[in-house]
């Protein structure tokens, strides 16, 4: 008898290892999921329609710094697309507002010249400045070769057609033998010169990131940054602030009483 129950105990123990087994599920060592890449948007008001253009700062650190900068300090409104030559480019940037130091060069990252891309225009190496264009049309023949040639951003699909009617009828600039503006008189004598020489140009009326603020670094999150800004600027940027709250502020009585709903 006793060795009946030493056996039935010893099976009993076997079933109960047996049951532990089966419930035990090894843990799957799952990898962490990958940031996406952090992109913001800036929108260009212009006389042909709303150019949204999603910046992308893996792409150029540097210069998406610098296109935030100058989009959120009003440096780009009322700046005509000088330089428009059809199915090539369009360029835009002066006459300069402000004095902007030369940036350096962005590691080259094999980003394309597709149509819709946006790159700094420059003279050479680290010599990108307030000078951009926006490719409108497949350039990646033409472009991406030199250090300086790097992508910032792309303008978003559901602003591609908008590329189409910028005005490009006096093409390349004079300097490279087109019938377009002189870049030296676009410094000296300002918009004055091109209203009254190249009535038929598009313009950008304003400039201004829709997700950025002085403070985020390339992800988004506040570092201190302070950028420059011109007169008018800041009521603009408590204006965005405000909105902001009152749409967090509504979304959170929304859950409020969704809440007290469900009870």
């Amino acid at each position: 008898q006793q060795q009946q129950q030493q056996q039935q105990q010893q099976l009993a123990l076997q079933q109960q290892q047996y049951e532990e087994e089966a419930a035990y599920q090894p843990v799957e060592q799952v990898p962490p999921p990958m940031d996406a890449a952090v992109a913001f948007t800036v929108r260009l008001e212009t006389t042909v329609g709303v150019i949204d253009i999603i910046v992308r700062p893996d792409w150029a650190p540097h210069g998406t710094r610098r296109f935030l900068e100058l989009a959120h300090s009003g440096d780009l409104q009322e700046l005509a697309f000088y330089r428009a030559i059809k199915g090539c480019i369009v360029q835009f940037g002066l006459p300069a507002k402000r004095y902007w130091p030369p940036l350096p060069d962005d590691p080259p990252t094999g980003v394309p010249f597709l149509l819709g891309a946006v790159s700094f225009a420059a003279i050479g190496e680290n010599s990108r400045r307030s000078t951009l264009f926006i490719c409108i049309g497949d350039m990646s023949h033409m472009l991406g070769q030199k250090s300086w040639e790097t992508p910032i951003g792309a303008v978003a699909e559901s602003s591609l057609d908008i590329l189409e009617h910028i005005d490009t009828s006096y093409g390349d600039i004079a300097e490279f033998g087109g019938q377009g503006p002189d870049t030296n008189r676009i410094n000296t004598e300002g918009n004055g010169y091109l209203r009254m020489s190249f009535p038929r140009l598009s313009y950008i009326r304003q400039a201004y990131p829709l997700d950025w603020q002085p403070g985020m670094d390339d992800n988004g999150y506040d570092n201190g940054f302070e950028a420059q800004t011109s007169p008018g600027q800041g009521q603009m940027q408590q204006e965005q602030s405000l909105h902001q709250a009152q749409t967090q502020l509504g979304k959170a009585e929304q859950a409020m009483r969704l809440a007290q709903e469900a009870h």
